[in-house]
């Protein structure tokens, strides 16, 4: 039987939440699909959807191995704002042509549970819709990049092109 490298595989398991995957050339780890969890990975090469800080570091280890920088989405399937906000901005032609060199992180919150309140807290969000933008090696936040409530296109571009390319 042949076997494909390990590379090539098209799941691999990363924790109990979430799962690895390739997609569209690029690294792509989300939670399970459920009911009004959004799938980010049509968003950007490489994305992850994470619940947890353990998870959160995994996906900038792993975001590090291919972008220098990530952004951080902290969203709520509850959030009517952020429901907005994944339908238009982040899928704005713009702003999905510099994701494609940036990493996209979301930090998931629907259940607002204690992972979720230890995330909101670790990162000073008071809660959905946040964006920032982070270096991936060292998880340090840039400077003036967070973003939150609606955004418009045109602002997180705004954010996002120093770190594009």
């Amino acid at each position: 039987m042949n076997r494909a490298p390990p590379c090539a595989w098209p799941v691999a398991r990363l924790s109990r939440r979430g799962l690895l995957s390739l997609m569209s050339g690029g690294l792509a780890m989300g939670l399970v699909s459920g009911p009004g969890r959004a799938d980010v990975s049509s968003l950007a090469p490489v994305s992850y959807v994470v619940e947890d800080e353990a998870t959160y570091e995994r996906a900038l280890s792993y975001a590090a191995r291919l972008t220098r920088s990530a952004l951080v989405y902290v969203g709520a399937a509850w959030c009517p704002i952020c429901r907005t906000l994944e339908r238009t901005t982040l899928r704005h032609h713009g702003v999905s042509s510099l994701l494609q060199s940036i990493a996209l992180v979301k930090i998931d919150v629907t259940r607002m549970d204690g992972d979720s309140k230890a995330l909101l807290h670790r990162f000073g969000v008071e809660g959905p819709p946040t964006l920032f933008l982070v270096e991936t090696r060292s998880g340090r936040e840039h400077a003036h990049t967070r973003l939150a409530g609606r955004v418009p296109p045109q602002d997180l571009i705004q954010r996002l092109r120093p770190f594009a390319g």
